[in-house]
């Protein structure tokens, strides 16, 4: 409930500072980079997408009879930060681990979210707190051209990636805010 109402909270300003004559570009800019910050895939996440899918009724879908496998390829942080440069193939009794980290969702951002304090993590959680207060403070501004606004407002859109892919996008995009504000 915390986290949607900072959303709101955010996209309600945006709206204040936009209208119908531009189609509501600030406010969608707004909306769609906005979610895509605060809805980060980490470990919790990425277990949660996982036991979301039943596998029987995907695996009937397709048309495979009979038994199958369910592998899956990960590559958590800590073990790439470890020298593992590869994805790690998991079999499906990997679900139980999924189970407990989607229970432990809720220390997410606490002091007790051990993945909380991987770099990554972090830079994530830094992206958002620059992100809120840059539009924070230049919506409602005068000084900025509406066009700039909706520029920097989509600006976050273009963070994609993990790792240093995105260590390297996360600093192009604190370059581009820097160039429109």
């Amino acid at each position: 409930m915390k986290l949607a109402r900072r959303f709101l909270a955010l996209v309600a300003r945006a709206t204040r500072s936009d209208d119908a004559d531009h189609g509501w570009a600030l406010a969608r800019a707004v909306i769609d980079a906005w979610f895509k910050l605060l809805t980060y895939k980490d470990e919790y996440e990425v277990a949660r997408l996982h036991l979301a899918v039943d596998y029987d009724h995907l695996a009937d879908e397709l048309g495979i009879d009979g038994a199958y496998e369910v592998t899956f390829h990960l590559h958590p942080p800590v073990l790439r930060r470890l020298g593992l440069h590869r994805k790690l193939p998991m079999g499906r009794t990997y679900e139980a681990a999924f189970h407990g980290l989607r229970a432990l969702r809720r220390v997410r951002g606490t002091s007790l979210d051990l993945f909380g304090r991987d770099p990554d993590r972090r830079t994530e959680r830094a992206v958002i707190e620059e992100y809120e207060r840059v539009m924070l403070d230049h919506l409602g501004d005068a000084a900025f051209a509406y066009d700039q606004l909706v520029r920097l407002a989509a600006s976050p859109m273009s963070i994609k990636g993990y790792a240093e892919i995105k260590e390297e996008a996360v600093a192009r995009w604190r370059d581009e805010v820097a160039r429109l504000t």
